[in-house]
């Protein structure tokens, strides 16, 4: 709620509580007049002290009546409860949304647009990311661990120190990605295209890069290249060179 949002709303309490106070005035001015109608203009003190309390309570009823009313209507009109809130720093598990850029993302990442969005250091733990358009997103830092990222558009994006191990990243598109020293162990590359990755200090023990294509990419050894070649992994136009038994 902006800061011109609250001034109008105490503004309107505080106009909506004057003629409510004007009201109730008037109300018991009346009462007063009838009750020195009754009694001739000349009432009794205990009369007079039983039209005052009467007065006071009806106040009082009228007040409170008036707060519950507002306060209700108050209510209806703001659509994000405490219950609807999402605290973006408490934990959150693979089940709940997330807030991007003021944004409510579903727990289902699967096939959306997340093209440029800062993600840096977020808990994806285990999510469902395939489909994905993630192409110059900033996943630098972030938890990956077990991710579907399956076929998901990470064109450029910026995976440096991710955590990607265990990761599915079959047939994903990762061109151009940073991804340095990034966690990439026991990850499924299968397919994957990873032409211009920067791969200087990622890990790739034990991950799976049956036909994986590393063409242009930077950052391997030589050692590394040939030790990818043998598990499958494509350099340029060469076909993998299978490991001999």
């Amino acid at each position: 709620m902006t800061l011109q949002n609250r001034r109008n709303i105490n503004f309107d309490d505080a106009k909506a509580g004057l003629s409510s106070l004007v009201k109730q005035t008037a109300l018991v001015g009346v009462g007063f007049l009838l009750m020195l109608l009754l009694t001739g203009g000349n009432p009794s003190a205990l009369v007079v002290g039983f039209s005052v309390c009467l007065g006071i309570i009806f106040v009082a009823w009228s007040e409170k009546d008036r707060l519950t009313i507002s306060h209700r209507e108050s209510e209806s009109q703001n659509p994000l409860s405490r219950n609807n809130l999402v605290d973006d720093a408490e934990p959150r598990s693979k089940h709940q949304p997330i807030l991007i850029g003021g944004d409510l993302i579903s727990a289902n990442l699967s096939g959306k647009d997340l093209n440029g969005r800062d993600l840096k250091g977020r808990d994806l733990n285990g999510r469902d990311l395939s489909f994905a358009n993630l192409s110059f997103a900033n996943l630098s830092f972030a938890n990956l661990i077990r991710a579907n990222l399956s076929s998901a558009n990470l064109i450029r994006a910026n995976l440096s120190s991710a955590n990607l191990s265990s990761a599915n990243l079959i047939r994903a598109n990762l061109s151009s990605a940073i991804l340095r020293g990034a966690n990439l162990g026991g990850a499924n590359l299968s397919d994957a295209n990873l032409s211009g990755a920067k791969l200087n200090g990622a890990n790739l023990d034990d991950s799976i890069v049956m036909n994986a294509l590393f063409g242009s990419s930077k950052g391997l050894t030589e050692d590394m290249k040939r030790d990818l070649e043998k598990r499958g992994a494509i350099f340029g136009d060469r076909p993998p060179v299978l490991s001999q038994r």
